[in-house]
């Protein structure tokens, strides 16, 4: 238990014989957190970085703003498949994927059929 009277100097060594570290991390101009369906950006955020046995705890306190996550239709993955699938540039695969809601299979047959002999 700690006492509630206790200095923050005090504090400081009782932790530093316990193994507890801490450091304020200057000059932190930005915090993002990814979740699925959004994103926090927590600008000039103070950071306090807590290490005991060897475990590295991140304190961040400021004040987040949220953010829609944008979700991608589709992969550089879908792009590479469609590229060379069809036979088509980086662009004209985009564009395909656009069109087909991010569907490589669709993309692909719509740019085969597309396609002049």
């Amino acid at each position: 238990m700690i006492p509630r009277n206790m200095n923050q100097k005090s504090m400081k060594l009782m932790m530093k014989r316990m193994g507890i570290n801490t450091e304020e991390m200057p000059n932190v101009e930005e915090v993002v957190i990814i979740t699925a369906d959004k994103e926090l950006h927590i600008s000039s955020p103070q950071v306090t970085l807590v290490e005991a046995q060897g475990v590295k705890t991140y304190t961040v306190v400021g004040e987040a703003k949220e953010v829609p996550r944008k979700k991608e239709l589709f992969t550089k993955e879908d792009i590479e498949i469609v590229m060379n699938n069809a036979h088509v540039s980086e662009e004209s695969a985009i564009a395909a994927l656009k069109e087909c809601n991010g569907m490589p299979a669709d993309a692909i047959d719509k740019l085969l059929h597309n396609k002049t002999p």
